[in-house]
């Protein structure tokens, strides 16, 4: 029962942050979570608190990216659990086509509902490339 509950909750504020509120996201990490996203560009992150976090999701939610959990693990009891999520990603443009889409993993542990590490793998050579596309939309704007 604890598994599918995490998995429940998991999407359901995966389906918040895609409508733009971070808020059941942000309430599932612990005050001092670890989050990493690897990678050489703009949305790389080291962070040692929820609070570093809010600004990065807010920035994630504001532009729009879609996030789509394809499979939740849970593994371990309530007390130590191990987490992973695959997921894939898409941003659209105004006219409703995809100009960024990503696989990845999460890789995270839990402590009583809790995330208290974070650890995002995912092609970071496509992030780039939206790094790119997003500094010449707004040069041009």
């Amino acid at each position: 029962m604890y598994r599918w509950t995490l998995r429940r909750i998991a999407h359901w504020a995966c389906e918040r942050l895609n409508r733009g509120d971070i808020r059941p996201l942000l309430a599932l990490f612990d005050p001092n979570a670890t989050y990493h996203y690897h990678g050489e560009h703009s949305w790389a992150a080291d962070f040692a608190t929820r609070r570093e976090l809010e600004p990065w999701l807010q920035r994630f939610a504001d532009l729009g990216i879609q996030f789509h959990p394809e499979e939740i693990i849970v593994s371990g009891p309530p007390w130590d659990s191990h987490v992973v999520l695959v997921y894939s990603d898409e941003l659209r443009d105004e006219d409703g086509e995809i100009i960024y889409t990503n696989r990845g993993v999460h890789v995270a542990r839990v402590l009583w509902g809790r995330i208290t590490e974070d650890e995002v793998f995912s092609d970071s050579q496509r992030v780039a490339e939206l790094d790119d596309r997003l500094r010449v939309a707004r040069e041009r704007s």
